[in-house]
């Protein structure tokens, strides 16, 4: 029986004859999956056939193996962490020369039927068809495209790198079409989270155990992306209204997501067909919900530290303001207003007009103002102007926030349209 990194390609037989004036060991076998049960030779997952040269050290071996849809899978424990294998296949033909420490392979290999390939910390799942070159030192992935699950593609190339399948260093280069680049979860990375459908480029480079994703992208239509800002705590000490606010305490104490050996460098333009949620305050429900346009840029590092450059102009959205559990109120954003970063997201700093629109009487603007003293003309005409007061009409209650996007200055209004 037949394992790589205690993956089990089959069960097959190996086939040896030694040939004493050429001194050499002819070799010949196969493996294959449910040996007992299949007999046909087509279900051969691997065949191999070649010469083994004891007395020459530099071109010992010289081996032919054919592959017949090898189960993927074989490699997962070369790529763990990274990328998740569950489905597919490989076919092709593989030549190894060389001596055994350190042999040459060359071959080419088609993939077939691959789906549900799991790029892990971005939690998106593709299938994937191409092929890949093989040849020393070196695995090129040629024109392999990957299809998402709305059916969108992107095609890769890139390499990885490897000495002697150590050392390994990849570099690849991604294009993409509204293609689904992210589908995480809170519970994935509290960082930030969200389904994103973008277009643009993408490399990835580096070892596995330091990887830098590069991405230029523009979004496209079903991206959420959702920012969490604040913790859980809540706003015991009210003057008024208080926000929270999260300074290097609240920081340190707030959870951080197990990115050692990731780094994403992000440069975003966003438009209005992404919407773009920023939790406030996750227990009160304090938050901004928007779309809009503008450039970001976000970086993360292999600390977990967070940075985001760049200002988001909202087109249209809404401002979910609360307090405690007396006040529940949601504004709508009005055009224009902007949220602005300069490297820590924590401290943002907002600029924004939000609406709430509800009916309500004018008489407190216009307090009756009748005395004793009145004619019955002036007295008829003050009831007629305090019953028109005391109707309901159409208000807009304003909800302003200047400054920091944690505690902001707010101020109201109120406007008569």
């Amino acid at each position: 029986k037949l394992q790589v990194s205690g993956t089990a390609i089959g069960t097959g037989q190996v086939n040896s004859f030694f040939d004493q004036n050429k001194n050499s060991v002819s070799l010949n076998g196969f493996f294959k999956h449910d040996f007992d049960k299949i007999s046909e030779d087509t279900y051969n997952n691997i065949k191999f056939d070649g010469y083994y040269y004891p007395s020459i050290k530099d071109t010992s071996i010289n081996i032919d193996i054919h592959l017949n849809q090898l189960a993927l899978s074989t490699i997962q424990p070369l790529v763990k962490g990274i990328f998740t294998i569950n489905q597919g296949t490989a076919t092709g033909d593989i030549n190894i020369k060389g001596n055994l420490k350190k042999p040459a392979i060359n071959g080419l290999i088609t993939l077939e039927n691959v789906e549900n390939f799991k790029v892990d910390y971005t939690n998106t799942s593709y299938e994937a068809k191409g092929k890949i070159q093989l040849s020393p030192g070196q695995i090129e992935f040629q024109n392999i495209i990957l299809t998402d699950v709305t059916k969108n593609t992107a095609t890769v190339y890139g390499n990885i790198f490897h000495d002697n399948f150590s050392n390994l260093k990849l570099d690849f280069d991604i294009n993409f079409q509204k293609f689904m680049l992210l589908n995480t979860t809170n519970l994935q990375n509290n960082i930030y989270y969200g389904k994103a459908f973008c277009s643009g480029n993408m490399g990835l480079y580096g070892p596995p155990e330091s990887l830098t994703f590069e991405i230029n992208a523009k979004t496209e239509k079903g991206t959420q992306f959702i920012i969490p800002l604040a913790g859980t705590q809540e706003m015991n000490d009210i003057s008024y209204i208080s926000f929270i606010k999260i300074d290097s305490t609240t920081k340190n104490n707030m959870p951080k997501n197990n990115l050692a050996g990731i780094k994403l460098s992000l440069n975003l333009e966003a438009t209005p067909d992404a919407e773009v949620q920023i939790i406030l305050d996750e227990r009160g429900g304090d938050g901004i919900k928007a779309r809009g346009k503008g450039n970001i840029s976000m970086n993360i590092n292999t600390l977990g530290n967070f940075e985001m450059f760049g200002v988001y102009t909202i087109t249209e959205g809404s401002y979910l303001f609360t307090l405690q559990k007396v006040i529940n109120k949601k504004f709508e954003i009005d055009e224009g207003s902007t949220i602005r970063w300069n490297g820590d997201p924590y401290d943002g700093d907002i600029n924004a007009t939000a609406t709430y629109k509800q009916r309500a009487s004018l008489a407190p603007f216009f307090p009756e103002t009748t005395t004793e003293s009145s004619t019955s003309t002036s007295t008829s005409s003050s009831s007629t102007s305090s019953g028109d007061n005391n109707k309901r009409y159409p208000v807009n209650c304003k909800l302003y926030l200047k400054n920091k996007l944690m505690h902001p200055d707010i101020t109201f209004g109120v406007d008569l349209p």
